[in-house]
């Protein structure tokens, strides 16, 4: 009895060591059977890819010039320091994924970038500029690739007297729009699709309306000069749409007339032109009258010049 037992385990023992065998050999092929399929195209480069992509970016800040790169949602930019953005490069480690990223920036005294020739920008090319000392206010990234819709591109930005505003995704608008305000930091990452966002993407962006921008641009005290007189008027916003007037006639022998009202605007064109609605019965006037219930106003010259009615005047 006790051989044949002994016979037996030598009989097991011998099936492990050829299963073993046979196991070793099986994983052997397998990783020449895969090398050989990446190598003729046959099974895709995402597959292989080990990890979530991942993003770089650096920025170029007033007084301080390029910073050094930033990744995957740390802040590149200031805090506490009211320095501007001048200019953004962002580029992707794609771990094996088919993508690539491209970004505009919204820039003061240009606009959008892409609607001018600077176009899109893309892999690490600079958007912004250099040496002009224009503010960044408004950015947008989306990724390209065969790969992208498998992932998600979020990002937000620190705005002048706003502070940090909510995650704008996938070309989104983030930043603001027609209020002057300087970017002053940004964070970028990039999460699986349909991941949650990292944190609020409420006000990722806000802008001023049509007429509220052309009645920001008519606040302050305006003039003219013709032979024997002066003409001066203030123009103060009272409302998004509403505002007041106080006009002011200097004659030259001494008298003087004034004249305020109060006025709302309804719609703006797209050279800038409204129309002054006057509130008749807003009307306060000392030797003057009013003779008229409408005024037109253009800011196409701004900021220092305004056409309202007939007249051309000039920012005091």
């Amino acid at each position: 009895m006790m051989q044949q037992h002994s016979v037996h385990k030598i009989k097991i023992s011998g099936v492990e060591k050829e299963d073993e065998f046979v196991s070793k050999s099986m994983q052997k092929l397998s990783v020449l059977l895969l090398a050989l399929l990446l190598i003729v195209g046959l099974i895709p480069a995402s597959v292989s890819a080990a990890t979530n992509p991942s993003v770089n970016y650096r920025t170029h800040v007033q007084n301080e010039g390029w910073q050094d790169w930033k990744k995957d949602g740390t802040m590149s930019g200031t805090s506490a320091k009211g320095l501007r953005l001048e200019g953004i490069e962002v580029k992707l480690d794609t771990q094996g994924y088919d993508l690539g990223i491209n970004y505009q920036t919204h820039i003061q005294n240009i606009g959008w970038e892409a609607d001018t020739s600077r176009g899109w920008k893309s892999n690490g090319t600079m958007s912004g500029t250099e040496g002009l000392s224009y503010r960044l206010e408004a950015i947008q990234i989306k990724l390209t690739g065969a790969d992208a819709d498998k992932f998600d591109i979020y990002y937000r930005v620190h705005a002048q007297n706003i502070g940090w505003m909510g995650w704008a995704k996938n070309a989104e608008n983030a930043g603001t729009a027609g209020y002057g305000y300087r970017l002053e930091g940004i964070e970028v990452i990039i999460l699986p699709k349909g991941s949650a966002a990292p944190g609020t993407t409420e006000n990722a962006f806000v802008q001023l309306s049509d007429i509220e921008q052309v009645l920001d641009k008519m606040i302050g005290t305006w003039g003219v000069h013709p032979p024997g007189s002066s003409t001066i008027f203030k123009i103060t916003k009272t409302s998004p749409t509403t505002g007041h007037i106080t006009l002011l006639r200097d004659f030259s022998n001494g008298n003087s007339d004034s004249l305020d009202f109060d006025f709302w605007i309804n719609t703006v064109d797209i050279n800038g032109t409204t129309m002054l609605n006057v509130d008749m019965n807003s009307i306060v006037s000392v030797g003057n009258t009013a003779k008229f219930s409408t005024l037109l106003a253009n800011t196409s010259k701004w900021p220092n010049k305004l056409i309202l009615g007939e007249g051309m005047y000039t920012r005091q």
